[in-house]
């Protein structure tokens, strides 16, 4: 009997401004130099850049990317504040949206295409 074979995933590389997101090697460039952050800024990075132009509301984020662990709004906004800054300010492409009226708990997220 023969044991089907799934194929891998396909990861790629997004190049956007000065910056180049490596999706295979999990690793940030801007302008051509290796950029150190976290992890949670990449994957919501790699999340948010998958989708370019379309919202994605935040407890989907919390949800893909801490599960059960979501401790609260802040952790979001920090993950979302150092991913800005490993960007730097050429290549802001990222934001978040509230509806009018609503509070920042009610932000969706944007990736510019």
């Amino acid at each position: 009997m023969t044991t089907p074979v799934t194929p891998a995933p396909a990861f790629y590389r997004y190049r956007f401004g000065t910056a180049e997101f490596d999706e295979a090697r999990f690793e940030l460039r801007v302008g051509g130099l290796l950029v150190d952050v976290q992890q949670k800024p990449l994957q919501l990075l790699a999340l948010l850049i998958r989708v370019p132009g379309q919202t994605i509301d935040r407890e989907s984020i919390l949800d893909s990317l801490w599960g059960r662990h979501a401790t609260g709004d802040a952790i979001l906004a920090n993950a979302a504040s150092k991913l800005r800054a490993a960007l730097g300010d050429q290549n802001q492409g990222l934001s978040s949206q509230c509806p009018e009226g609503a509070t920042d708990s009610k932000a969706h997220w944007i990736a510019s295409p």
